[in-house]
C-alpha cells in the first residue's frame, strides 16, 4: 500500500469488527479522537498510529503511514519485500530455522538465569523481531475467523 490515510484506517477499523470506542479505549485516547483520524481532521502521531496498528492486527501498516506522512521516512526505509501467503509461511519458516539453528548457543549461555553475551543477546532479540514480524505477516493474509461458528 503506497499510500495509507484516515478512510484506510477507518475501512481496515470496521474490517477488524472493532469500533471506535473500543479502539479508543485499546490506544488511551477519546472516541472523537479516533473519528478525527479517519476523517483526516487529525493526524496521529508516529508511536500512537504503531499503537492503532498493532491492536488492529498488523504493524506492517504502520510503514505505509509513515511513508505517507514523513517523505523521508522512506528515504532512510527501503520498501519491504512483500509476499503472498505461501512465500509469507516460507519467510515465518525460514527465521524459526534460523532459531533453532542459534538455539544451542543461547541455552549455553543463558545456563545461568540470564543472557550475559551481548551479542548472543541481540542476535536473539533481531530474531525475535524478525519472527514476529513474519507472522504478522502471515496473520495479516489470513482471513478473520468468524467467532459465532468458528470457519473463516
Amino acid at each position: 500500500m503506497a499510500v495509507f490515510d484516515g478512510s484506510d484506517l477507518k475501512e481496515w477499523r470496521k474490517a477488524r469488527k472493532i469500533s471506535a470506542a473500543e479502539l479508543a479505549s485499546r490506544i488511551s485516547v477519546d472516541e472523537s479522537t479516533i473519528f478525527r483520524y479517519e476523517s483526516g481532521k487529525q493526524v496521529p502521531d508516529p508511536d500512537t498510529m504503531y499503537q492503532i496498528c498493532k491492536e488492529l492486527g498488523d504493524i506492517r501498516n504502520w510503514d505505509a503511514w509513515m511513508r505517507t506522512e514523513f517523505s523521508s521516512y522512506g528515504r532512510f526505509h527501503p520498501e519491504p519485500i512483500r509476499y503472498d501467503l505461501p512465500g509469507s509461511i516460507l519467510s515465518l519458516y525460514a527465521v524459526c530455522d534460523q532459531i533453532e539453528k542459534y538455539r544451542k548457543k543461547v541455552f549455553q549461555d543463558a545456563a545461568d538465569g540470564s543472557i550475559d553475551n551481548e551479542e548472543t543477546r541481540a542476535k536473539l532479540l533481531q530474531l525475535m523481531n524478525d519472527m514476529v514480524s513474519a507472522g504478522q505477516a502471515v496473520r495479516a493474509l489470513l482471513p478473520p475467523i468468524d467467532k459465532e461458528s468458528g470457519w473463516r
